[in-house]
């Protein structure tokens, strides 16, 4: 079913009011198809129309305090999961978004673990940590976490930074938004197997998680890189927008390819050019 993000944000917004749970939003689409656009303006639309007034409020982790675990993965620190399972570790019971936007982007490897046969083709799956990507799937269907930090892409940096976003376990929506969500490849294909057993055993009633799965249409190829080629130029990848063309045709491109041809097709709603 093809829908608007406006439409999209009043089906969470109906949801969010029927159910007592959290509802996780999986957004995915190939380079360039407006997946961040749509998220932020999603969450912008979820936490400004939420009468609570906490409901805008985030949290910034104080220095000094650690979670009570970490899960790493290839990325070493920079791409690790920090779970909190306390209120009091950070002090903030009451602040937390009504909807939180997290990007699959955080999970980039750092170019200094980045094989030299990827930074060329750095956004091709083999250069994320996908398997901490699978762990925090997993860990947003579970209730034995307060607030989780995960990493977030710095791109004045070209490198993730962490923590980057907290997650508070009160927040009512996760909007997690990446290429790779849906991959029909090991270790994503971990993702879609376990939304499927997820949804097929999960009680009906409102004390059980939800989880959409959404796939972002952006439009054909010339509109998708075009907005590519643009962000590469604003983020400094490249000099010249030329530049930017012919770093998508080399490299985002066949990313592109592989997440039309290589995805799970589990789609609740389809996002038609954001």
């Amino acid at each position: 079913m093809d829908i608007s993000v406006d439409e999209l944000a009043n089906i969470l917004k109906r949801r969010a009011l029927k159910s007592n749970e959290k509802i996780i939003v999986l957004l995915y689409g190939p380079p360039g198809s407006g997946k961040t656009t749509s998220a932020e303006r999603l969450v912008n639309m979820l936490n400004n129309d939420n009468d609570d007034e906490n409901a805008n409020i985030t949290s910034e982790i104080p220095f000094g305090i650690t979670p009570d675990e970490y899960i790493t993965g290839k990325g070493g620190s920079k791409t690790s999961i920090g779970i909190y399972k306390s209120n009091k570790q950070l002090n903030t019971p009451q602040e937390f978004l009504n909807a939180v936007h997290v990007p699959m982007d955080g999970f980039h490897l750092p170019l200094k673990l980045l094989p030299q046969n990827l930074i060329s083709r750095r956004g091709c799956p083999e250069s994320f940590d996908g398997d901490n990507v699978v762990k925090l799937v997993e860990l947003l269907f579970k209730k034995n976490w307060k607030f989780l930090s995960v990493p977030q892409f710095d791109h004045s940096v070209g490198d993730p930074i962490n923590p980057g976003v907290l997650i508070n376990s009160n927040t009512k929506i996760v909007i997690l938004e990446g290429l790779y969500l849906m991959l029909d490849k090991d270790p994503w294909n971990q993702i879609p197997q376990n939304v499927k057993f997820f949804k097929n055993t999960q009680e009906d009633n409102n004390a059980s998680p939800q989880c959409l799965v959404i796939r972002v249409n952006g439009g054909d190829d010339e509109k998708m890189s075009f907005r590519v080629a643009n962000r590469h130029l604003k983020c400094g990848l490249v000099s010249s927008f030329e530049q930017g063309l012919e770093r998508y045709n080399s490299n985002d491109k066949e990313n592109a390819k592989l997440v039309n041809n290589n995805s799970v097709n589990i789609d609740d709603y389809v996002l038609y050019n954001p």
